[in-house]
């Protein structure tokens, strides 16, 4: 065996001890939005636990622009999902751990179909709002054609750590789920 071939080998054990020991040195697991090393100053989370819900409104007598037809807007009852985070109070022992349950693709298109996924956050679902520390600025996030009320996970999270309310709504007919065509009218 070559000196050349040793060093390979010596190089290739080194680099799977490296990659353990940086594995066994994390001592909780990594979820998306959680600050990585090199990260901007203000992109660690507050002091602030965090809770989340899920609400559901209608819009009675919306226009339903999606069929339109010779200047006349039909009118519908138009069901909205939002998911709210916010400063929370803990139970005792309650952890900020959640799974958003979501899809990706875009519905009624073959080339893009819908894959379920599943989003780990640092939340508490229905957690307690916070009231002693408030009154909390509220912040409304859109997600754009085609999106989900999830997209930005991280980012309302963090700001809700930061002292914030924070909503996002699916938009009805344009969500991966629900995604409509806009008529052409050419």
């Amino acid at each position: 065996m070559s000196i050349f071939s040793r060093f390979s080998h010596l190089q290739i054990i080194f680099c799977f001890l490296i990659y353990n020991l940086t594995l066994n040195a994390q001592t909780e697991s990594f979820v998306y939005g959680d600050a990585l090393p090199d990260a901007p100053e203000l992109s660690a989370r507050g002091t602030y636990a965090v809770g989340v819900r899920t609400l559901d409104f209608i819009n009675k007598g919306q226009a339903d622009v999606l069929n339109s037809k010779n200047g006349i807007d039909p009118v519908y009852d138009r069901p909205l999902k939002v998911e709210v985070w916010y400063p929370a109070q803990l139970a005792k022992g309650a952890i900020e751990t959640v799974l958003y349950n979501e899809v990706m693709g875009t519905a009624n298109d073959s080339l893009r179909p819908l894959i379920p996924i599943t989003i780990k956050g640092r939340a508490s679902r229905n957690a307690a709002p916070l009231t002693s520390n408030g009154p909390f600025p509220l912040l409304v996030v859109a997600h754009g054609y085609v999106g989900s009320r999830y997209l930005m996970t991280y980012l309302t999270e963090n700001l809700a750590s930061k002292g914030y309310v924070v909503v996002s709504i699916d938009h009805t007919d344009s969500t991966f789920k629900d995604a409509s065509l806009f008529q052409v009218p050419w």
